[in-house]
């Protein structure tokens, strides 16, 4: 009796559990569908974990609206790449903004970069970017690349996110992704209930909703803890915390960005063929977007261990394998490009002072965009915001129109 009770209560818990997952399916939520599209186009690797699966063709919708794109890979799990044919190959290496969120194949500021002539040779243009990349990761992905292509040149594009989290966001529980590199590597344990979650989640529409659901109340709950504190302080009734500032302009930053869709001032570009005419926009009147001198990196923290190893790999690799690295500093914060665009520096562009002393010490030669930012100005949309999508943080067409051809204007002075 107890027995039949049982299995009679197994087989109704499957049965609303199938249930759950065909009503799911069947109803295609737009937000839970965007992250299941984009969580198949991905798949598991066994050295770094995440890459895009080979030979996909999906179109991405974002479920708010704010872009769609064709996301297509090539054999090797390249995105908007050719199959290799042996030609000499300049990559982009680096995060979701190499990898080209928010726009299609075409549109990348790296597929722009296709049949670019360098030292008398035109160039295949492999994308090697994937989102949630850190220099770990990206050390990983240009080792196996390195065996599959002929690589001349190889653009690291260098992500805050590998070493450097502003204190709001560390409050809410986001790490570097170095550290959470640093940690796997010290405790196997964690890959191992990584590769089951996320082989799961990408089976299991259902699974993939509630680890979803998951992570949003969790951020729910922080949000509202902060909001309740701030409403404490505003009132005088707590003491405000190291870094309340930030989280000040940053939560305003936040709400511009995902809430406040108007529009901008845009800066109107001088009638003038001189290729130095700017129209610099004025900063907004705001902490968040103090504008500073560039600081020398002496005053700044030395990057962290993993990332210094990450880098010191990458060197070695490309001397090995007789290719150029050229890390690269592409500035997409706002803050940053509203100070860029007058010539000054943002403490957000921090990360790029302190790593871009490290690789020239090394002997590595670097590109940094933040003089290119006031080439906005000759886009035809050239307003700094119309560069970066409201409340994604990657390039717009327009964006990647830009950072191309700042790319390969530096480049052929390089």
């Amino acid at each position: 009796m107890l027995r039949s009770r049982l299995v009679s209560g197994f087989l109704i818990v499957v049965g609303a559990l199938l249930a759950a997952e065909i009503g799911l399916r069947v109803l295609q939520v737009d937000s839970l569908q965007y992250y299941y599209d984009m969580k198949r186009l991905h798949a598991f690797h066994p050295d770094y974990l995440v890459g895009l699966a080979p030979n996909q063709d999906r179109t991405i919708r974002h479920y708010a609206g704010l872009w769609q794109g064709r996301f297509t890979t090539n054999s090797l799990g390249y995105r908007g790449s050719p199959e290799p044919d042996g030609s000499p190959v300049i990559a982009c290496l680096g995060d979701s903004l190499v990898m080209g969120f928010g726009v299609s194949d075409e549109e990348t500021f790296c597929a722009k970069l296709a049949g670019i002539n360098l030292h008398g040779k035109k160039h295949q243009a492999m994308n090697l970017g994937v989102d949630a990349f850190g220099s770990v990761g990206d050390y990983k992905r240009l080792k196996e690349a390195s065996g599959q292509l002929n690589l001349d040149t190889v653009l690291l594009f260098v992500s805050p996110n590998d070493f450097t989290i502003p204190p709001e966001l560390a409050k809410r529980g986001v790490r570097p992704d170095d550290l959470i590199d640093e940690d796997r590597k010290n405790h196997p344990e964690l890959t191992r209930f990584f590769r089951i979650q996320f082989e799961a989640t990408r089976i299991s529409y259902l699974l993939h909703a509630l680890k979803l659901s998951r992570e949003q109340l969790a951020v729910t709950m922080v949000t509202r803890r902060e909001s309740v504190r701030s409403q404490m302080v505003q009132a005088g009734l707590s003491q405000p915390e190291e870094g309340d500032r930030i989280s000040s302009s940053t939560g305003r930053y936040i709400l511009e960005q995902f809430y406040a869709f108007k529009k901008h001032a845009t800066c109107e570009p001088e009638k003038t063929s001189n290729a130095q005419a700017s129209c610099p926009e004025p900063v907004p009147d705001q902490a968040g977007y103090a504008c500073i001198p560039r600081p020398a990196a002496s005053e700044l923290e030395p990057l962290p261990a993993i990332t210094m190893e990450a880098y010191r790999n990458m060197i070695s690799l490309a001397r090995e394998k007789n290719f150029r690295l050229v890390p690269v500093f592409l500035p997409v914060q706002v803050e940053e490009l509203y100070c860029d665009m007058h010539g000054k520096h943002h403490a957000l562009g921090n990360y790029a002072v302190r790593a871009q002393a490290f690789f020239e010490k090394e002997g590595i030669r670097t590109i940094d965009l933040a003089d290119k930012v006031r080439d906005i100005c000759k886009l035809e949309k050239h307003s700094v915001l119309d560069q970066i999508i409201p409340g994604d943080g990657h390039l717009t067409k327009s964006g990647n129109i830009w950072a191309a051809r700042a790319l390969r204007e530096k480049l052929n002075a390089l």
